[in-house]
């Protein structure tokens, strides 16, 4: 039976996603897929790990290979940690003693080429010397973007919902509306990539990958899945790392002004929650002051439709709950509830919300109220100490079979006390591509055991169709 993967990475402030696809257990992968790669806090001890955990990854396989790179948009915490993961291979046509030979087939990327050179480094021309043959594997998207789908191996497809959205009219509720962006950093997020997972034949499963998506780009997703009849996707991941200030927002992030009526804006994101109706959801996040992320408002609103957490944290063992992390600002605070204070507070939940920003503080003495915002309590037990100590961040892998369910498990864990241990990097302090191989950093776990032996090839891919797979039956084909 196949089956699929789906790797949420702690990156720190950023993101990061690994998408696998198998024919059955023991055997290699028929598809690997990344999607960002990109750190901007937390790099060194976040993001430089789950690099070099994907780079682990690819070596396990016989001809290291990415069939398939999407990047969201060029904002350094999606993209910057390529390079590291690079630093480990060789291209093809340059053997190297040293270093297995790493091919990319594809890249498909949100924005304009020039937002992907920052601080001296081109992006996807470092990608582009990946490729298996002299043509460019670089794909610009159009404006307005979607949908259709751009990789399918077998029973996988990846849909682009929605990029480079730059105008459109949309219905939200009974209000029609014309949207147009404005004309500052909010345009950015607006050509964000938006994806959809889907897996499966007759009962197929969906995860959205929603990148730095706005209000805006949100909108022009629920007019292309109100005809859909989807089943509950299996994940979201939170738009823009969980940011209220964009998400509930159309058309700019001037959130106190008659442009964006704030009714208008939560009837868009409880329409788009409701067409998806997330049964888990993650996010990847860092604790930077000005980005406040993930918000607490965006955990209260997507929560809606999450199930029983099927993960169970061990030093929580007894009542069958987990960590989670986020942020609450001051209007988000009820008297008498917990917290009393403005920022990042962790919480325990029995609810399948996953934040790789785990446990803030040390597991030996601090308090952890229960709960999902806005009804966060310090009620019963468990007290501090808890054993064994929680980590710091950690990755979420969940693994979906073709036409059942799926499980959920904890990866890669991080261990650091504070923000002092963390060693933040500006970006023009990226480690500079070595000639040798990097070692994986101390502390850091090794990826799990691949399915297959390392010496098995690999069974083909097919590539990006232009036409649906003949006999495929899926909901989401009026879409193409």
């Amino acid at each position: 039976m196949s089956f699929m993967q789906l790797t949420v990475l702690p990156m720190g402030q950023g993101t990061g996603t690994l998408i696998q696809r198998f024919e059955a257990q023991g055997q290699p992968p028929t598809s690997t897929v990344l999607v960002d790669l990109g750190s901007a806090w937390w790099r060194v001890r976040a993001g430089d790990s789950s690099a070099d955990y994907v780079a682990q990854v690819l070596k396990q396989q016989a001809n290291p290979t990415l069939n398939s790179i999407f990047l969201s948009h060029g904002d350094i915490d999606h993209v910057s940690r390529i390079k590291r993961l690079l630093s480990h291979f060789s291209p093809p046509g340059q053997p190297d003693p040293l270093r297995p030979t790493l091919t990319v087939e594809s890249v498909f990327f949100g924005g304009p080429r020039i937002s992907y050179a920052i601080n001296g480094t081109d992006y996807l021309q470092l990608l582009e010397e990946y490729r298996p043959e002299e043509q460019s594997i670089l794909h610009d998207l159009p404006i307005n973007a979607g949908p259709r789908v751009y990789f399918r191996d077998h029973d996988l497809d990846i849909y682009l919902l929605a990029g480079n959205t730059v105008t459109g009219s949309t219905e939200i509720g009974s209000t029609s509306t014309h949207l147009k962006v404005s004309e500052h950093g909010y345009a950015v997020n607006t050509d964000s990539l938006i994806l959809l997972i889907e897996f499966g034949d007759t009962k197929c499963q969906y995860a959205v990958l929603p990148g730095d998506a706005t209000g805006f780009s949100l909108a022009q997703c629920c007019e292309r899945l109100a005809n859909a009849s989807l089943p509950p996707a299996i994940t979201l991941a939170l738009p823009h790392h969980g940011s209220s200030l964009t998400t509930f927002d159309l058309l700019g992030a001037q959130i106190d002004t008659d442009w964006t009526p704030e009714n208008l804006a939560q009837d868009n994101v409880d329409f788009f929650n409701d067409l998806v109706r997330p049964q888990t959801l993650m996010v990847s996040a860092g604790e930077v002051a000005n980005y406040r992320h993930p918000s607490a408002r965006m955990i209260t609103t997507f929560a809606k439709y999450t199930t029983a957490s099927p993960f169970r944290d061990e030093s929580l063992s007894q009542r069958g709950e987990h960590f989670y992390t986020c942020h609450f600002r001051a209007r988000e605070l009820n008297e008498g509830n917990w917290p009393q204070e403005e920022g990042w507070t962790t919480v325990r939940t029995d609810k399948s919300v996953f934040t790789t920003d785990y446990f803030k503080g040390d597991p030996a003495t601090t308090e952890t109220p229960k709960g999902l915002p806005p009804d966060v309590t310090l009620a019963s037990p468990p007290h501090p100490p808890f054993a064994p100590p929680p980590p710091r961040c950690r990755g979420w892998l969940l693994t979906a079979v073709k036409d059942d369910g799926f499980s959920l498990e904890p990866v890669l864990p991080l261990t650091f006390t504070s923000l002092s241990d963390q060693q933040r990097q500006t970006p023009r302090d990226e480690p500079q591509r070595s000639d040798h191989p990097i070692s994986r950093p101390s502390g850091t776990p090794p990826p799990p055991t691949p399915p297959s032996p390392a010496n098995v090839a690999a069974a083909p891919v097919r590539r990006p169709p232009s036409e649906p797979a003949a006999g495929r039956s899926t909901r989401l084909r009026p879409l193409i």
